[in-house]
Formats: structure tokens, C-alpha cells, sequence
């Protein structure tokens, strides 16, 4: 977790697709919540869309 926190969702996300991964939006989301401390689906549509 910590390495996830030093990068950032974003960071992690585009790497994983630098790997050759095809994550869905649903992951970065999943990440983004991870690092508050939520769950993905709680971050609603109006904060996934910014």
C-alpha cells in the first residue's frame, strides 16, 4: 500500500497499462477509493466524472 501511495491511482493505473494490462475505469476508481479508504462504488458519479 505504501508504494500505492507514493504514486498515486493515477500512477499505478497507467502503469498497470504499461505492463499490458487492460483495466476497466472501475479499477482506477477502485484504487482512488482504496487510498480514502472507501469503497469504489461509494464515490458516486459526480466524483468519478471529474
Amino acid at each position: 500500500m505504501g508504494d500505492l501511495r507514493e504514486a498515486g491511482a493515477v500512477e499505478a493505473f497507467v502503469r498497470y497499462r504499461i505492463v499490458g494490462e487492460q483495466p476497466s475505469l472501475n479499477l482506477l476508481w477502485a484504487l482512488v477509493a482504496g487510498l480514502r479508504g472507501a469503497h469504489w462504488a461509494s464515490l458516486g458519479w459526480m466524483k468519478r466524472s471529474a
